[in-house]
Parts: C-alpha cells; structure tokens; sequence
C-alpha cells in the first residue's frame, strides 16, 4: 500500500472531476490524500477512505506573477514529505515541494500565459526530466507538450450509452467580461428560437433567470443526472465538459470567441476527428444544435464514433504510477 496526495486546479470543474475518478480508483488499494477545493468537490463522489484537505487558488488576479504568488507559496515540503508520490492535475509547481510528481496536464498554464519567471526556467528543467512523467489526454494534449516525457492516456471512466431526452446544453463559460456581458444580453434571443419551446434546454448558472423556464429553459447542474439526458452540447470547449459529452456520445458544437489557446485547440481537434463542429455565433450555433437534435441518424453516428474512443484512463494511470512506485 502506497500513501498517495493528489493535488487538483480548482479552475472549473474539469480538473477536479479527473482527479476525483483517480483518486477514487487508487483508494482501493492506497492510502489517499486528496488536496482540493472542498465547496467545488461537493459536485462529485468522493470514497469516504479519501482524506480531503482544503486546497484553494486564486484566478482573480490578473498579473503575470499571479501563478507564483497562488501555486508556489501553497507546496510547502513539510506538508508533502510523507508521501509516497505526489499527482497533480495542471500545476507543475508542486515540484518545489516533493520531487517525486506525475504530471497531468493537456497544457500548461505558464505556456498559455507566456509568463516569463526565473523559476520556471527550473521548473522547465524538472519536466525535461526523463524521470518525470506527464500524462496528457492522447488526442488533446496540446503539441508542445511533446517536448516534455509525454505519455498519451485515454478518457477517463467508461463510454456509456443513456437514454437522452430532447435537450441542449448551453455552457459558454468564458473568463473575458466584456464577452460574458454580451452573451448575457443576447441569450434570450437565442432561447426564444426554440420553437414551441419544445426542446429542453440546460443554460450555465451565469446566464440563467428564473423566468427562463416558461421557455423550457432549466439551470445547468453539471450533475450526471444532467449529462445523462443532454443530446447536443453547445459549450466553450473545457475538457472537462468534453469528456463528459463524449462518453455518452454527445455531439459538441464549440464556442472559443475570446478564449484562451487551450479552447482553440480543443475546438480544432474536434472538429479534425469528426467528434462536433465550431461555430462564434450564437445564432448559428444554436440552430445547428437544433437541427442536430432532430436528425436520429447523425446522432448514431456521434454515439458510435464516441463508443470507438479510448477509455478507462484512471486504470491506465493508476498502473503507470504503482509500477514506478514498486
């Protein structure tokens, strides 16, 4: 028995929900400590063997050095030196604490950022490191991560077919104000093309108003029970939200205008392996989705394209790590 920390970004959901698939899944045969945001955790099953400790970080501020000041202060050795190994989902800064660190991470944030420090000059040296493994996602890793000790895992948990209602998730999260406020003004002009308000329609929390449910229009749980009756998905392309649709075979239509790099190449990658489209325009977007949702045919196709996909990466992982460890 291995005594195992994973450590988690808290930026969306996305992170911590791949974390919490690992962590549930080493717990059976691992002591386990997980370090996540506890409020963001209550989204997901935790095994009650798990400790959880409260582990949160900062995105509000904008200033190139805010990865340093938010991730680097928190890995004090101290609080790590017991552990056998130390996973962290998307923050490379833990290396500063315990060098014995799998990685995953379909991107970098100092990368994405272009934040140019001394320390991560150092930290650029560690990931160099053969010794150091850095899972990523086979299809969405970003490409410079090939430079790095690179092992291409596939989609975590397993594909599963759902009896899907009529419905579209709408999830253009998005960190840029300025566009968020536009969204927020034009929504329901998009909502009201729902003709005979017939399909049901999941809106992310940021955009949603109570009187949006006489037009069938419901607040976006980001539960199973959600995901399980979605049919078409409509969202900023996080892969978190990606991986969720593509286990129960759900086309993606992306929204990427002003987003980050990352977006960008989820969205291209998408639509380069056939599994969804692109479109900016909400009113295009939208309708596309509609149109989707009434064609039983294509969305067979996606069911079966998505059921082809690699799965069951925690399993992957997991064995990848222990066999180090022994």
């Amino acid at each position: 028995m291995k005594n195992i920390a994973l450590i988690s970004c808290d930026n969306g959901l996305g992170h911590i929900r791949r974390t919490s698939i690992l962590a549930n899944f080493l717990s059976k045969n691992n002591k386990v400590t997980f370090f996540v945001n506890r409020e963001k955790i209550k989204n997901f099953f935790i095994a009650k063997k798990i400790k959880i400790i409260n582990f949160k970080i900062n995105f509000l501020n904008k200033k190139k050095n805010f990865l340093i000041k938010n991730f680097i202060k928190k890995f004090k050795k101290k609080t790590f030196k017991n552990f056998n190994a130390i996973y962290s989902d998307t923050i490379p800064e833990v290396f500063y604490a315990n060098k014995k660190v799998f990685l995953y991470a379909n991107f970098l944030w100092h990368k994405e950022f272009k934040i140019k420090y001394p320390k991560y000059i150092n930290l650029d040296r560690e990931l160099f490191n053969k010794k150091t493994f850095l899972f990523a996602n086979y299809l969405f890793y970003n490409k410079y991560l090939r430079n790095y000790n690179l092992i291409k895992v596939p989609f975590f948990k397993k594909f599963r077919n759902t009896k899907k209602k009529s419905s579209i998730l709408l999830s253009f999260g998005t960190a840029n104000y300025y566009q968020a406020k536009i969204i927020k003004k034009n929504i329901i002009h998009i909502l009201r093309l729902n003709e005979k308000k017939k399909i049901m329609i999941f809106l992310e929390p940021k955009f949603y108003k109570k009187s949006y449910q006489k037009l069938n229009v419901y607040k976006a749980t980001y539960s199973k029970k959600m995901y399980d009756q979605i049919s078409v998905a409509y969202i900023k392309p996080g892969f978190g939200t990606i991986e969720e649709c593509l286990m129960r075979g759900v086309p993606i239509i992306c929204y990427t205008k002003n987003t980050l790099n990352e977006f960008e190449n989820n969205a291209n990658i998408i639509k380069q392996k056939k599994l969804g489209f692109k479109s900016n325009n909400l009113k295009h977007g939208f309708l596309l989705a509609l149109k989707i949702l009434k064609n039983k045919k294509l969305l067979k196709i996606f069911e079966k394209r998505c059921s082809n996909l690699k799965w069951e990466g925690e399993k992957f992982v997991s064995e990848h790590m222990l066999k180090k460890l022994n």
